[in-house]
């Protein structure tokens, strides 16, 4: 037997020899994991899969059985026992449709109904899009399909919920269908690294998908994501939240890249001169590349490697201010937890301890205090962009963080690839860390309206309304070598009047005159919000 796990930043590998006197017995494996976070991050994951698998229409049935001659719950159950089940789905079968329900025989449930409410999301595929809303039942499903369903809690009755426990309440069924999506959670301390929550896809059983733990193994393009990296080394750099960069298109003639580049920002338009703060939080593309320009490539690339990202995964060409990069989950996550814990880089870790079967500790390592040698960034750096991505989860691209929440020490940013192929969020609270992938494992367009603020976003907030419960606010204090003056943070030295004022206003960027008309509908809309 081998075992391989992450262990303080490392892979590890412990080997079991089937026999001999030095055969190691490994009982006991003891994880960071807590089983709150975990069972809220498995039912977040799904959830938001679900949701997003229904928007975009109706597969049909798994197949067609032969009911048996008696519909007894013992005959199908039997008929269900070799159905899959995944993740928070269970197999059913329809035995009856009505103009507006089913009735189905539901594996391990028995006889049930699914309403309405559980069947009128079913709009069939029709071409790349989708049909028509169904009107009835029968256009959804037939006697003897193989289908699945989720159940949930029927509220408690009006008046009755302090005497109507849990218990006593019954399922409600509604269809489902295995989503073709995939995605991914993980979720760690930003004081020491230890992974609170790891869920790499949908269900860890399917046969076909479920050993691949996208969390850790599935390299995707971050998207926006990568740019409050960029805009950490532009502070560093002479840059301030309040410096002007102009947000107007421009083509880039890159010796590294194939033809000429026009990007653009995912609405289509241009903001013209824009504050660096408004420019992240409305995760302007344009600014992000004239940034990268000023910063200079081989400066980027070397800071982005302080927050763990390896400098033969960058790409050495200005889409790398766009998150072209390939990354894991995990790798972001370790990113931002930089930003969370006041500039300290952590090796994200999973095995606590290990013992053998005679209780013996084979290996153990306490967790690490962060100190200076683990120094990523200053921490007035840390702080200024922790700033900026509260900004963007309170009236940026995220939003819905801060208002579901109902809290104020949010952080974080959205990401959305070429095309909508892949949908993160990755935020954190001071003492939380996650991040949210969602994608096919075989990339392809997730949908023209789809984003990381409408995806991933949803699942993050899901999942942080659990961990975060019982959390007081963690407001965040100004560090050494800051100052607020006329309404932002500046680095002492950077004032509003000493900093770089602005990028871009003098037109040497590129090419600054706008387009016509016809030609900016041409432009490619690289990379979204």
């Amino acid at each position: 037997m081998e075992l391989k796990s992450l262990y303080q930043g490392s892979t590890i590998e412990l080997k079991h020899p089937l026999a001999g006197p030095q055969a190691l017995d490994l009982t006991a494996l003891f994880r960071s994991i807590r089983p709150t976070k975990q069972e809220a991050a498995n039912a977040a994951l799904r959830a938001g899969l679900i949701d997003y698998d229904r928007r975009h229409g109706w597969r049909g049935a798994r197949s067609k059985v032969e009911l048996p001659a008696e519909e007894t719950a013992p005959a199908l159950e039997a008929l269900l026992d070799e159905a899959v089940a995944t993740g928070s789905l269970t197999p059913a079968v329809v035995l009856k449709v009505e103009p507006r329900s089913a009735r189905v025989y539901v594996r391990g449930s028995g006889f049930a109904e699914i309403g309405w409410e559980g069947l009128s999301w079913a709009r069939r595929k029709q071409g790349k899009g989708l049909g028509p809303s169904p009107k009835s039942a029968g256009e959804i499903i037939a006697r003897g399909d193989l289908i699945h369903v989720t159940s949930e809690l029927a509220e408690a009755k009006p008046g009755n919920a302090t005497t109507q426990p849990p218990a006593q309440r019954s399922l409600v069924f509604k269809l489902a269908q295995i989503p073709e999506a995939s995605a991914a959670l993980v979720a760690l301390s930003p004081n020491d690294g230890a992974i609170e929550a790891l869920v790499g896809g949908f269900d860890y059983f399917d046969q076909a998908n479920g050993k691949f733990n996208r969390a850790i193994q599935a390299k995707r393009q971050p998207g926006s994501g990568f740019k409050p990296f960029l805009y950490s080394a532009a502070l560093d750099n002479g840059l301030t939240p309040s410096s002007v960069v102009l947000d107007a298109p421009f083509v880039i003639d890159d010796p590294n890249m194939e033809e000429a580049w026009r990007p653009e920002n995912s609405s289509g338009d241009f903001g013209g001169p824009t504050r660096l703060r408004e420019a992240l939080v409305k995760s302007r593309n344009l600014v992000s590349i004239r940034v990268l320009q000023a910063i200079g490539m081989e400066p980027a690339l070397t800071y982005a490697q302080r927050f763990g990202f390896e400098r033969t995964s960058l790409p050495r060409n200005l889409t790398l201010s766009l998150g072209t990069m390939s990354t894991t989950p995990l790798q972001v996550a370790a990113g931002y937890a930089v930003f969370a814990n006041g500039g300290y880089r952590i090796n994200p870790y999973l095995i606590t301890k290990i013992t053998n079967q005679q209780g013996r500790t084979l290996v153990e390592t306490p967790a690490p205090v962060l100190n200076e040698s683990m120094r990523a960034i200053e921490p007035r750096n840390a702080f200024m962009m922790s700033s900026l991505l509260q900004e963007v989860t309170r009236s940026g691209t995220a939003a819905r963080a801060q208002a579901t929440l109902k809290r104020p020490d949010l952080y974080g940013k959205t990401g959305t690839t070429n095309d909508s192929m892949d949908a993160w969020f990755a935020g954190y609270h001071p003492t939380l860390t996650a991040v949210t992938w969602i994608g096919y494992d075989t990339p392809r367009k997730l949908g023209d309206r789809e984003t990381g603020g409408g995806l991933s976003l949803p699942v993050w907030i899901q999942y942080m309304q659990t961990a975060l419960k019982n959390t007081p606010i963690a407001e965040l204090s100004a560090p050494a070598g800051v100052v607020y003056e006329a309404g932002d943070w500046f680095f002492t030295e950077f004032s509003r009047t000493t900093g770089i004022l602005g990028l871009g206003m003098e037109n040497k960027s590129g090419n600054s005159e706008l387009p016509a008309a016809d030609e900016k509908k041409r432009i490619l809309d690289l990379f979204k919000n």
